[in-house]
């Protein structure tokens, strides 16, 4: 009729499925970042026993000693720092007379870095720093006494550590040391007992524990 006004349906919402899954979807996250994902090394702190042998005469020289250490435990950049106390024994013979020869050396290493061989073994090279006595004792000398002298010298080491724990660990290394000063031990102005060879190969081997 006439005034009378029908209001016609409008278009109906379309909603797919795609865009609901969408409005409830969680926001995406950053990806982490690269340094987050990356462990952190721990600090570790270990205590051991070492032997081995030195070139430092014209007879075997054998070494004993022990260690503390204080180092991070991850590969690549790890510094490791060892300090300890080493008793070595041995002797030099001349034409003329024999000595006996003893070292007592404080040795204080640098690690920088740790190379891992496999799931339990690993390689450090590091720079060593020692410092102590020399003392030799003449055989078979009428009126020898016994002198001592300062010992020093500085070396490159490198050990493989093997840890079948993670706190038991057994090393073999090597590497030489370079006497900073070669005293040369005598008993008379010219009878030499001995001098200092320029480089002394060392062979040692260490048994430790690491904690925590």
């Amino acid at each position: 009729s006439d005034g009378a006004r029908t209001d016609a349906p409008g278009p109906a919402a379309v909603t797919s499925p795609l865009s609901r899954d969408a409005a409830t979807a969680d926001p995406p996250r950053a990806p982490p970042s690269r340094r987050a994902g990356k462990a952190r090394a721990r600090w570790s702190f270990g205590i051991g026993v070492n032997g081995g042998g030195l070139g430092l005469g014209t007879e075997p020289a054998f070494a004993w000693g022990g260690f503390l250490e204080a180092g991070t435990d991850g590969a690549g950049l790890s510094p490791s720092i060892r300090l300890g106390v080493t008793r070595t024994v041995s002797s030099a013979e001349t034409p003329v007379v024999a000595t006996d020869l003893g070292w007592t050396v404080a040795r204080g290493s640098l690690s920088p870095v740790r190379v891992d061989l496999a799931p339990s073994l690993s390689l450090r090279p590091a720079i060593a720093l020692e410092g102590g006595v020399l003392a030799a004792a003449a055989r078979g000398f009428e009126g020898a006494r016994r002198t001592s002298r300062p010992w020093a010298a500085v070396g490159l080491h490198a050990r493989i550590a093997y840890a079948p724990t993670r706190r038991l660990f057994v090393e073999v290394g090597g590497g030489a040391v370079t006497p900073l000063v070669r005293d040369e031990l005598v008993v008379e102005p010219t009878l030499s007992l001995y001098r200092a060879p320029v480089v002394v190969p060392v062979g040692e081997a260490s048994l430790g524990l690491r904690f925590p």
